[in-house]
């Protein structure tokens, strides 16, 4: 039943067909001719779903990679389209442009899908939109299987923290000044969830009562050391995909050596707040 086409002679349109409850990723492929470190850090795009805006795409020109993704979904059955615009809270930069939208579905029963229908809507803290500093980069998850039982948690990998653990301090105990946060974890047998919490200020962890996206949990960075909440509302979100992980006998660290570009954008942001000499 799936298919995907992408159609619009500038690349930013897509089509995909899917089944009732299918997810879909979302690829943006970029043209980034930016030098490193850029005029502008972090950029973004729009994306919208059936004519209404969803979410925004962050971007880091001179130094991210040549594509980007990110979730949507759950779907009804039927044809979607799915579309890139310019963001209105983010400046552009001339030298990264979008070359190609496509739209991959993953249907119910797919080995990812629980995974991706079960991942935070991340709502971002007011003083970082539009900005440089404190963005998500990228999500993974760590799922453990007992029979029918499933437990997901949820990290996102934020580029820097504005408060909480020193710099110094962080490379001296992490080797590193990104922000790793475990924000979620559920709990489900079958389709029903039978436990889910986050982290939430002085990391908490709480019951999880909020709002959602289908089955999604919407999270709001609610703190300067990146911590959320599952009560207000942000004024954009992202919906990282979340990179299925094994860290039984690895670092969350290691999470960042796969993306070279990580350690680009937390240098940038050092250097550029001052925090290098």
């Amino acid at each position: 039943l799936a298919t995907v086409s992408c159609r619009g002679d500038d690349g930013t349109r897509a089509a995909v067909t899917t089944g009732p409850g299918a997810m879909a990723v979302v690829s943006v492929d970029v043209s980034d001719r930016c030098p490193s470190p850029a005029s502008r850090r972090v950029s973004a795009v729009g994306l919208w779903v059936d004519g209404r805006y969803d979410h925004e795409v962050l971007l880091f020109p001179g130094v991210g990679p040549s594509s980007y993704e990110t979730l949507i979904g759950a779907f009804a059955a039927g044809r979607h389209d799915v579309e890139i615009r310019p963001s209105t809270l983010w400046v552009p930069v001339d030298c990264l442009s979008v070359r190609r939208v496509t739209a991959v579905p993953v249907e119910v029963g797919a080995p990812e899908h629980e995974t991706y229908r079960h991942a935070p809507v991340v709502e971002l803290r007011a003083d970082t939109i539009g900005e440089q500093t404190d963005v998500p980069l990228y999500a993974y998850s760590e799922r453990q299987q007992r029979g029918p039982d499933t437990t997901c948690r949820y990290t996102v990998v934020f580029c820097n923290e504005d408060g909480g653990t020193p710099t110094r301090a962080l490379l001296a105990r992490w080797g590193r000044t990104t922000d790793i946060e475990l924000v979620y974890e559920a709990a489900w047998s079958g389709t029903a969830i039978t436990r889910e919490e986050y982290q939430g200020p002085d990391h908490e962890v709480r019951p999880f009562k909020g709002r959602r996206a289908g089955a999604a949990p919407i999270l709001l960075v609610a703190t300067m050391n990146n911590m959320v909440t599952d009560r207000g509302r942000g004024l954009v979100a992202v919906r990282p995909v979340p990179a299925s992980v094994d860290l039984s006998h690895s670092t969350r660290e290691s999470t960042m050596d796969g993306r070279p570009w990580v350690y680009r954008v937390m240098e940038n942001e050092l250097a550029s707040e001052g925090r290098v000499v």
